[in-house]
């Protein structure tokens, strides 16, 4: 017995590349977000946490708190030995996306991430030939995910906790 069975793909009326720039332009609009960055380089297993507030702060974590630094306009602070060292650096702003770099970006089907529906593009970066690939949630084209793979290495970009209330102060001036 043959079953006929048709299957419905709703995909954007837009291409893959107007996919990317509209994402980027959507992620800039941010007040605030997390990225969790997982990366996997030549066998060495790396975690790191960002948080980020507009217009000029991060504060990045990496291996508990002698990992932790924060980045203010042109200061970042880091943390060693149980202090808190201060050095100038060019001016941070955030947020600050751009349209990935690639070559013919294709879209290569819908996932879900974390309950939410998205668009999943494919492309390489022309600069250095690494592969990605971006989950886009297709009801308001934040990027929800991202990967990167190249010789040697693997990286997975995990964004969260948009416009959530984010407090990132000058750990020097708070004591």
């Amino acid at each position: 017995m043959l079953f006929l069975i048709e299957t419905f793909f709703d995909v954007p009326a837009v291409g893959a590349r107007n996919l990317l720039a509209a994402s980027a332009e959507r992620m800039n609009r941010l007040q605030s977000a997390t990225e969790e960055v997982e990366t996997l380089a030549d066998g060495v297993r790396s975690v790191s946490t960002i948080a980020y507030r507009a217009p000029d702060r991060e504060q990045r974590t990496a291996g508990g708190t002698e990992g932790t630094e924060v980045t203010i306009g042109n200061k970042r602070f880091v943390r060693a030995s149980g202090k808190w060292l201060s050095q100038p650096v060019p001016p941070f702003h955030w947020p600050a996306f751009e349209p990935h770099p690639s070559t013919d970006p294709v879209l290569v089907g819908r996932e879900a991430v974390d309950g939410i529906e998205c668009f999943v593009v494919a492309y390489v970066n022309p600069t250095d030939g690494s592969r990605h690939r971006a989950w886009i949630a297709t009801d308001d084209l934040r990027t929800l995910r991202h990967s990167e793979a190249a010789p040697g290495r693997f990286v997975r970009t995990r964004y969260s906790r948009f416009d959530a209330p984010v407090q990132i102060e000058n750990p020097v001036s708070s004591r």
